[in-house]
């Protein structure tokens, strides 16, 4: 009988050290990767974010598994010459606070937060670049507020429903009790597995850039930012799925750029039906280029944000 507590004992133990450890490595990880910009306070959230430059203003969003590091090197520092540039960290990743307990993380919940941000920093329509599912957000802000919107521009955007599964491991955290603390102690060298691979295949066919940091990746492997990116994976398709009804309604100028290889996010599925019902949209297809274009192709990406803007320029009312 005395065998029973001490296996509970090591069990804990033994859960108590995954604990620190998993801790251990996120604290590592973000001091080799820590906040590169500034902190505005927004309904009680911290949010992270960089403001560069000076003119015009372009509101970056990444995608999952990401932060505004996605933005740089290739976006920001082209468009800063020209521009006032703001990238956030979505909230509940990189360095932003997540949104209240209770409050799902829904695009249209995010863009309400951010929208807020944007107006306490004195920014009226600006034109929204949003990659992969960042565009999700573009896509609710502009049908939400299209007047404050100067026009949208969606790079390798993922806008719709889409017929495969989400990946399973997204479901680990649902799972009561359990899920959470697996969540707690494994989500970095959990994270640290799977990274190569999956890193290969989000750039795939696109080879991946010399010196990729993987910052993001790193980043979001810490336990808060697995669950957020996991509770938006649980509940983007059922969004999207209800948001993409009302696409025909969005008003801004809108661009879009894709790559016909994109093993992640269909270019069928997703920008070409964006495309097709939003008119007067233009997209534009890139020949062999996959998912992560702001690494891979950012001239195509800041050539999308600048036709944004002239196109915004066109649609200005005239009291602005």
């Amino acid at each position: 009988m005395m065998i029973l507590p001490v296996l509970a004992g090591l069990a804990v133990a033994a859960g108590g050290s995954a604990l620190w450890w998993n801790r251990q490595l996120a604290r590592k990880a973000e001091r080799r990767f820590p906040p590169l910009g500034r902190f505005i306070e927004v309904a009680g959230l911290r949010l992270h974010y960089l403001d560069r430059g000076r003119g015009p203003a372009i509101v970056l969003l990444h995608g999952a598994n990401g932060s505004l590091r996605d933005w740089l090197p290739g976006i920001v520092e082209r468009l800063e010459q020209d521009f006032r540039v703001i990238a956030f960290d979505r909230p509940g990743h990189g360095f932003s606070d997540p949104l209240p307990p209770g409050e799902s993380p829904t695009p249209a919940a995010q863009a309400r937060i951010l929208r807020a941000a944007i107006r306490q920093l004195g920014i009226e329509r600006p034109i929204l670049g949003g990659f992969s599912l960042g565009c999700s957000l573009v896509a609710a802000w502009g049908l939400a507020w299209p007047d404050e919107v100067g026009a949208g521009v969606m790079l390798a955007g993922a806008l719709q429903d889409w017929p495969t599964p989400t990946a399973r491991i997204y479901d680990l955290p649902a799972v009561p009790v359990v899920g959470r603390l697996a969540v707690e102690m494994l989500s970095m060298p959990l994270g640290r597995l799977l990274a190569a691979r999956w890193i290969d295949g989000v750039f795939a066919p696109d080879p991946v850039p010399e010196g990729f940091a993987a910052a993001p990746v790193a980043l979001a492997a810490r336990p808060q930012s697995f669950l957020v990116n996991a509770a938006e994976r649980r509940l983007i398709k059922r969004f999207l799925a209800e948001q993409s009804r009302h696409y025909p309604d969005f008003k801004p100028p809108l661009v879009l750029l894709a790559g016909d290889g994109d093993r992640v996010v269909s270019t069928d599925i997703h920008s070409r039906q964006m495309h097709e019902a939003v008119p007067g949209s233009e997209l534009t297809v890139l020949p062999g280029a996959g998912h992560m274009l702001p690494y891979c192709h950012p001239d195509d990406c800041v050539a999308a944000i600048r036709r944004g803007h002239d196109l915004a320029r066109r649609t200005m009312p005239a009291s602005a």
